[in-house]
Order: structure tokens, then C-alpha cells, then sequence
């Protein structure tokens, strides 16, 4: 099926996951990204995703190949069995959000906010990517929902002909797993910090993955309802 005004294929549900600006039209602005040789500013939240629903997630399909697709749903997995969270992902989409993406993206049936976006760019196609070096770039949309301040939509991009030069292993540092989980984490509500972790502004400092104070940093997140659950990340 796809939206009629505005293009997304709807496919099957699944749990995932993504990252850190902040946009939106009643809270002030944040921003986290990945620099190559450099990180983007960014800055610590404790606003996270409260909603007992799963955080609907759009793939953007310019770009998108099967490698990185897989490589998003290990990370995303990965991270919802960090923090308890749920997404799905419910469809794919041409269209490249910008910095208003929570106000001018296509909402979601029956929602007032157009679901997480994830995708591969180009660095002109967005202004999200704020320079050439950025490697990816994360946007996080707060608002008061149900009388609570939580996300409610946001925007993960990489750029892609950077993303491309990356080392594709599992090791340390600036590879490409590494750089997906640094952003998702923004989305999932997690600054930059100084010690060695995924979530630390310098690549160099990056582990192979996870490491344990991730997982406490996850594992403490606010959880977003008793009831919820998160199983493993579906296929399409």
C-alpha cells in the first residue's frame, strides 16, 4: 500500500532503532553528528521515546542496498535488546527529510508526527548534514504527548559517499556498524560522553560495539511502559 499525498510503501512490522538533534515546534533545538577527523557538537538529553506503542520507523531507499539495510536491522536489534525499547519499520520512502522533517514530514495514520526516518544521502540533498565532513547526523523531536515531555519523531542520515569509505568490519573506531550505532543511540535518548563508548564524540574512541558502559547507559534509559516488549527485528 502507499500513502497517496505523500509516497511510503507500508511493509511488514518490526522492532528498530535510531539518533540526536532536536527540532520541534514547542522545545528548543539539539544536534549530534559524526564527523570524519571531527564530531559535530552535540549535547547530553534525558529525554527519551515513552510511549507504550513501537516507534514507527521509514527507511529512505535512495542509496539503500541490501548490506546497509542488514547492517541497520543488527544495530537496531542490538540496541532494542539494550533498552527494552520497540520500533517498527513500516515502510520506505524517496524523499530526503530536512531539519523540519518533525513538522513537515508525512505523518503516520491516525498520528500527529511522521514516523523516525533512516537513510543514506548525499551531503547536498540535506541540511541536516551541516558540511561535507559530517559523516552521519541525528535529529530527535521532543514534545509533551499524554502530559509527558518524550520524542515523538525524528531523522537518522548518513552520508552516504563518506559512509562508503569507511572500514566495513567489526572492529574498533570509524567503521560503518560503529558509526550506525554512535546515531541511533542519539535517537534512543544518549549524549556524548568522554570516556571510550560508542556514544563518545571522538571515532577513535569507539569500540568494537557496545561496550559495558553502553549497556548501562542503555539498560537505564526511562523505561516506556511496564508491558513493553521488544522482540527481534523483522524482515520485510
Amino acid at each position: 500500500m502507499t500513502w497517496r499525498m505523500r509516497t511510503f510503501k507500508i511493509v511488514a512490522a518490526l522492532p528498530v532503532m535510531a539518533a540526536l538533534y532536536f527540532v520541534s515546534p514547542d522545545l528548543p533545538v539539539r544536534q549530534g553528528g559524526s564527523g570524519a577527523g571531527h564530531h559535530a557538537h552535540g549535547a547530553t538529553q534525558t529525554v527519551t521515546w515513552r510511549d507504550c506503542e513501537p516507534i514507527s520507523v521509514v527507511l529512505g531507499d535512495r542509496n539503500l542496498d541490501p548490506a546497509k539495510e542488514a547492517l541497520l536491522r543488527e544495530s537496531l536489534a542490538v540496541l532494542a535488546s539494550a533498552s527494552g525499547l520497540s520500533f517498527k519499520i513500516v515502510g520506505t520512502t524517496g524523499e530526503v527529510p530536512q531539519i523540519d522533517w518533525a513538522l513537515s514530514g508525512p505523518k503516520m495514520p491516525g498520528s500527529s508526527y511522521p514516523p523516525v526516518y533512516v537513510g543514506w544521502v548525499h551531503r547536498d540533498e540535506t541540511n541536516i548534514l551541516r558540511d561535507e565532513k559530517v559523516l552521519g547526523s541525528a535529529v530527535a523531536n521532543p514534545a509533551v504527548k499524554n502530559s509527558v515531555r518524550q520524542l515523538v519523531t525524528g531523522a537518522v542520515v548518513f552520508n552516504d559517499s563518506l559512509y562508503r569509505s569507511l572500514d566495513a568490519s567489526n572492529g574498533p573506531g570509524e567503521t560503518q556498524r560503529n558509526l550506525v550505532l554512535h546515531e541511533l543511540g542519539h535517537l534512543l535518548g544518549l549524549g556524548h560522553v568522554e570516556h571510550a563508548s560508542i556514544m563518545n564524540a571522538d571515532p577513535g574512541k569507539w569500540p568494537a560495539g557496545l561496550n559495558a558502559h553502553d549497556l548501562t547507559a542503555l539498560g537505564g534509559l526511562p523505561a516506556r511502559c511496564p508491558a513493553a516488549s521488544s522482540g527481534p527485528v523483522a524482515g520485510r
